[in-house]
């Protein structure tokens, strides 16, 4: 039988026991070294690339999940919207407004009671009445000194016809060279004809059937006329007796003569 290098009782390696000790002679006893219980070194967590991307993954923008993110977007343009959309209707409103009001035709304006007599005197110095009296504005401008054209003493004695825009009424008027007819005034306006005069008498009679206007008095001299009274056509409702006007103040007047 074949032995080890010892003779003897033998134990295995790694194993309480007793152990053969080549070193020196006899028998030695064994003990297996304990091992540490000491718990492991924690490994400190250390942030990772992987983290970088779950935290983008998680479907955040600006600290906010998405669909949350995405509603206050909406709600900030609507918001938006609006206060630019109201601000841009009240302007459009406004500026319409002015714009009615400053195109509003004055010829609108209803006729006002009969006052007294604004026309200038011819021959002595032009005073203007303080009663107020209905006047139309001419629409274009209009010269405010100088003389218009006036075919006296030609048109002496003659008669006008005209029916009024819309109307199927026929007037006539006899005019009258150098007369100032005197009393109280419909309406008050300026024309560059004496044949414009009297078709504005003409449309306050058809408008107007229970107020005609029965005459009117023109005033070729707009230095004298428009600057103390601010016009020189004027309808009147009565017929008085005509007073005599210088030619070179252009009065004229012309009656209704109806039937």
């Amino acid at each position: 039988m074949a032995y080890p290098d010892s003779e003897g009782l033998q134990v295995a390696v790694e194993r309480d026991g007793l152990l053969v000790n080549t070193d020196s002679q006899g028998l030695e006893h064994y003990i297996k070294p304990v091992e540490s219980t000491k718990p492991p070194v924690p490994y400190p967590k250390e942030y990772t690339v992987g983290e970088e991307r779950s935290a983008v993954r998680d479907g955040r923008i600006c600290g906010l999940a998405k669909r949350t993110f995405w509603i206050l977007v909406l709600v900030a343009i609507v918001i938006v919207a609006a206060a630019v959309g109201g601000g841009v209707g009240g302007s459009i409103a406004a500026k319409n407004a002015n714009k009615s009001k400053d195109t509003q035709s004055p010829s609108s304006t209803s006729p006002a009671t009969p006052t007294s007599n604004s026309t200038p005197t011819s021959s002595s110095t032009p005073t203007s009445s303080s009663t107020p009296t209905s006047s139309i504005t001419p629409a274009e401008p209009f010269p405010t000194t100088g003389l218009l054209p006036l075919d006296c003493p030609a048109i002496n004695s003659t008669k006008y016809s005209t029916v009024p825009s819309g109307s199927s009424s026929n007037y006539t008027y006899l005019i009258n060279c150098d007369v100032n007819y005197t009393g109280n005034d419909l309406v008050k306006t300026r024309t560059r004809t004496i044949d414009q005069c009297m078709d504005a008498c003409a449309k306050q009679s058809d408008a107007n059937p229970l107020n005609p206007c029965g005459v009117i008095v023109w005033i070729g001299n707009l230095t004298l006329a428009i600057g103390n009274t601010d016009g020189n056509c004027f309808l009147r409702k009565d017929v008085p007796a005509p007073n005599a006007a210088q030619p070179s103040d252009r009065f004229a007047g012309a009656v209704w003569v109806k039937g």
